[in-house]
């Protein structure tokens, strides 16, 4: 119960399995000016009850409670000022949303508005053996921004070139209307990266789920429960049939498993789990409504061993005593010889020389001037792709060029470079 500003009463509860917001004046007397002669009803699912009554700052009454369809699920509705459904609210159906927070009941006993018009709910969840709160936004969808979770909002641990990490083990996708029915039938689950596909996020089966094998069936524990719509370019789409049950789905869903196949991965890659009731009419009026949330991988990266191709690097022959040769860069020395995964620039490293024959020198300034450069005493990148360059000074009246400097490594471009 709760008393409006010019002292009219709000009362809610239930009444023959349904909600119930019944409005009196401030003598105690039946409003007939709210909703259908003093009282507005709300029915979601086979039963619905209400719990909490409050007014905001512009009229619009909301309320709390719980809806059952097999289990309870915490409910949040909202009435406009005259007791009609305000549809521009909710996410689960006109007016109302739905909350799961678990697979056993889940209520909502607790309701107050923040100043910027926010709801947060609480109540028990899971059979009584936990308590939830959540937050919502002024149109009725869960705040994501905090607690900053979403539905799931977990995060699991990935490492580069290492096995798939199952995405969410007790993940749970509930909606109110197929859940009554017994199935999920032409529901859908997707699976992508926030913001967009990317075809480095590939998604897999374990357990009970037979393979997530595009255009086949989808398999839990033996039963085939639904079709693998899409499965390619980071995008997965499940689609249920009538025998994915709430069990069945759930249990599905907790074994998919993720890995990223990039060399250069990010630090985190955040996956948008969308749930699509597939409303054609049958659930009621509406068109095809959808819940979502979120999973974080965190991804360790590795650092990847550059390549050397058989074709090894060499350098131009030059003149026997040219002491004055112009050089050539490093990245025409290398060619294409050396790779790395990391795309970091390929370089060269002197590993051995021989002082007799004459000397290495650098320059960084294309030919301008040239510095000598020392032979690492352990291998060790110490010149770079172009614009730097590499030249062999011998010594004058002695033997030709000493041999190509071997490849050893890799440095970013900024670094010295060598000749």
């Amino acid at each position: 119960m709760t008393v409006q500003a010019d002292g009219r009463i709000l009362l809610a509860g239930d009444a023959d399995g349904q909600g119930l917001v019944m409005r009196l004046t401030s003598a105690g007397v039946l409003d007939t000016s709210f909703g259908t002669d003093g009282d507005a009803e709300l029915a979601v699912g086979s039963s619905t009850f209400l719990a909490q009554v409050r007014v905001q700052a512009d009229g619009g009454i909301v309320v709390s409670g719980h809806a059952s369809a097999g289990k309870s699920a915490a409910l949040v509705a909202r009435l406009q000022s005259d007791g009609s459904t305000d549809t521009a609210f909710g996410i689960s159906g006109p007016g109302y949303t739905t909350i799961t927070h678990s697979t056993g009941t889940d209520r909502g006993f607790a309701l107050t508005t923040q100043a910027d018009g926010k709801l947060l709910m609480s109540g028990p969840a899971a059979d009584n053996t936990r308590f939830a709160t959540a937050r919502l936004t002024t149109t009725g969808a869960l705040d994501t921004s905090w607690n900053n979770t979403g539905p799931l909002g977990g995060s699991v641990a990935f490492t580069e070139n290492g096995s798939a990490v199952v995405l969410d083990n007790d993940v749970v996708a509930y909606d109110m209307e197929l859940a009554t029915a017994g199935n999920y039938s032409g529901a859908t689950v997707q699976i992508e990266r926030s913001g967009g596909a990317d075809a480095q996020d590939v998604f897999s089966a374990t357990g009970a789920l037979g393979a997530l094998i595009e255009g086949g069936a989808l398999v839990y524990n033996g039963s085939t429960i639904g079709s693998v719509t899409a499965n390619s370019g980071g995008q997965l789409l499940l689609t249920f049939n009538s025998s994915a049950t709430q069990a069945n789905v759930n249990g599905a869903l907790r074994l998919i498993a993720y890995r990223n196949t990039s060399e250069a991965p990010p630090a985190s890659v955040q996956l948008q789990w969308t749930l699509a009731d597939g409303n054609t009419g049958t659930q009621g009026a509406g068109s095809n409504l959808a819940g979502s949330g979120s999973t974080t991988v965190n991804i360790t990266a590795i650092n990847d061993a550059p390549v050397l191709t058989a074709a090894a690097p060499a350098m131009a022959p030059i003149t026997e005593d040219d002491t004055a040769n112009g050089g050539q860069t490093v990245a025409s020395i290398v060619g294409g010889s050396v790779s790395d995964p990391e795309g970091t620039a390929p370089g060269i490293a002197i590993t051995a020389t021989t002082a007799s024959l004459g000397t290495w020198q650098y320059s960084i300034n294309g030919g301008s001037s040239w510095g000598p450069s020392a032979r690492s005493a352990t291998p060790r990148p110490c010149c770079c792709a172009a614009p730097t360059s590499c030249a062999s000074c011998p010594t004058a009246a002695t033997a030709p060029a000493p041999a190509s400097p071997t490849a050893a490594g890799t440095r970013p471009a900024a670094a010295p470079a060598a000749r």
